[in-house]
């Protein structure tokens, strides 16, 4: 089963994932960086009127990346 390693991504500020997790497929670590992407927003986007949170998944520890984005603002005229 192939090792899927979620770095998290805060505006500019990075997490890097350095122990991974095992999963059957992409398809699986997709659906669980979504659900990670949902459960972190909302804190998120508590506390910040601009902000992007992305999770990139990456197959080996310094391999290539396939990114999960949440992006809100709250814009006032």
């Amino acid at each position: 089963m192939p090792r899927y390693y979620f770095d998290i991504i805060e505006n500019d500020h990075r997490s890097r994932d350095r122990e991974g997790v095992d999963l059957p497929s992409l398809d699986d670590a997709r659906r669980e960086a979504q659900e990670a992407l949902a459960d972190m927003a909302a804190e998120v986007f508590r506390r910040s009127e601009n902000a992007t949170l992305t999770i990139e998944i990456r197959t080996e520890p310094d391999g290539a990346s396939v990114e999960v984005v949440a992006s809100a603002s709250i814009r006032t005229n």
